[in-house]
């Protein structure tokens, strides 16, 4: 579903700490056993899909806002603060922040990952 997603949009913006995120996804997987060798391959792969990646140091003060009304991870604020700031969607597959951006005036900046478009 998320590769679909990735591969048919080709405008993808995203914090930079997305690389360390999806870095640290591939040493939980490895921790647990699972072989690292596509790792690389799959970040060089999400460089070649972000037409922008935005720093941090741009998303931090709105990050910290979102994450204190929201009740989420400053990580989880940033990408909600991206997305309002561009006037897009966030994609995800955390179901806690899908929810907690639907109960709020963020409800349209959102969509979780299997739910169907409106």
């Amino acid at each position: 579903m998320a590769r679909h997603l990735l591969l048919s949009h080709p405008d993808w913006i995203a914090p930079d700490l997305i690389y360390l995120e999806v870095a640290n996804v591939f040493l939980k997987q490895a921790r647990r056993g699972i072989d690292l060798g596509s790792a690389e391959h799959a970040l060089v792969a999400l460089s070649s899909v972000l037409i922008e990646v935005t720093p941090a140091s741009v998303l931090y003060a709105d990050a910290l806002s979102l994450a204190r009304r929201l009740q989420l991870s400053a990580y989880d604020g940033a990408y909600l603060a991206l997305a309002v700031s561009r006037g897009g969607v966030l994609h995800t597959a955390d179901a806690r922040l899908a929810r907690a951006a639907a109960a709020s005036e963020f409800d349209g900046f959102i969509r979780l990952l299997g739910e169907p478009t409106h």
